[in-house]
């Protein structure tokens, strides 16, 4: 009974995402044609799939780079594996790319999961803050999407605000740590469980206190960011007849980091598609090109992320299945 229990409320769990997906689906498929689909698709060249398969890598690396830096105690490697890692399990189970970071993590150094958490939290805030900004500094030049303003406005500033509190938070780390231990609390739970691990949420943002090291994970963060934007620029130069302005590749990416950030099925299909052909439209570009590009950019993303992430599991004696278990285990303990 409680297996079925459990099973029903994963189930609930992803339903919202999957119906978000499949209404996504629906519209692309009821407005493009498939014989153009597979036309615009076919002009790509080995050489295009070339482009686009280096430049997801670099920006894995640029990623990575970002994500060692946040957090003491990895190496590169290890950093470029699991941000891989993390990837593919999102393409697996929405969501939980996140908790497998922390899981793999915790299992390959002495730094705890909390610790580990605490870095990509930094690192989450990070890339909302610039795809708010991407997206707000190119709105002015497109009134047909002015309706989202006010989300990107206010996911900019929250999490603006997010990542001064932790700063804030890492710099008096010792005195807020005085304090939880002076509690005069009698809840053993909180003195046992969360204070704890409160603390070691704490030591994971020790990197912001050390402002080289914080600059240059924000560096690093950018850097990704103008892999992708480069990416998709390239991307979108494949289905134009003519010269495309940068900015056009700056807003879409833009407006496609903060659709893919909705709950969608595994690997956001159907949703990162949708997405990408409504901001695409503005600029004129016919639905079937748009989703052939960006068909093609996400499945090569899902194929080097699932490549890099399979061999970091097999160097690390790690399962695809074990690792499942762990999460469901994980995302049960947190809906409990």
């Amino acid at each position: 009974m409680t297996s079925n229990s459990t099973k029903g409320k994963n189930a609930l769990r992803w339903l919202p995402g999957v119906l978000i997906s499949l209404v996504a689906i629906y519209f692309l498929s009821k407005y493009i044609s498939l014989q153009d689909l597979l036309n615009a698709v076919k002009s790509l060249t080995i050489v295009d799939i070339a482009v686009i398969v280096l430049l997801n890598i670099l920006s894995f690396v640029a990623r990575s780079m970002g994500w060692k830096n946040l957090l003491d105690g990895i190496s590169f490697k290890q950093a470029f594996l699991i941000v891989n890692e993390g990837y593919l399990f999102n393409n697996l189970i929405p969501r939980s790319g996140e908790i497998v970071r922390t899981l793999l993590v915790g299992g390959l150094s002495e730094i705890s999961a909390f610790q580990a958490a605490s870095s990509i939290l930094v690192e989450r805030s990070l890339d909302v803050i610039v795809a708010a900004a991407l997206f707000l500094t190119t709105l002015p030049f497109v009134v047909e999407m002015n309706w989202i303003k006010p989300i990107a406005w206010a996911l900019f500033i929250l999490f603006l605000v997010m990542i001064v509190v932790l700063i804030l938070l890492a710099r008096h780390s010792d005195k807020v740590k005085q304090r939880l231990a002076d509690s005069k609390t009698k809840s053993a739970f909180l003195k046992e469980k969360v204070f704890p691990k409160f603390g070691s949420i704490l030591d994971g943002l020790a990197t912001l206190t050390n402002p080289l090291k914080f600059a240059r994970s924000i560096f690093w963060i950018l850097m990704s960011w103008v892999c992708w934007i480069t990416l998709l620029y390239f991307g979108i130069t494949r289905i134009s007849p003519g010269p495309v302005p940068l900015w056009w590749a700056i807003f879409t990416q833009g407006v496609l980091a903060l659709g893919i950030a909705l709950p969608s099925a595994p690997a956001s299909f159907g949703v990162y598609e949708g997405t990408m052909v409504a901001a695409l439209a503005v600029f004129g570009y016919s639905e079937s090109a748009s989703l052939s590009i960006a068909l093609v950019l996400h499945f090569t993303q899902i194929v080097v992320t699932t490549i890099f992430g399979i061999y970091g599991l097999m160097v690390q004696g790690q399962s695809i299945s074990a690792l499942l278990n762990r999460i469901r285990t994980r995302k049960g303990q947190e809906s409990g």
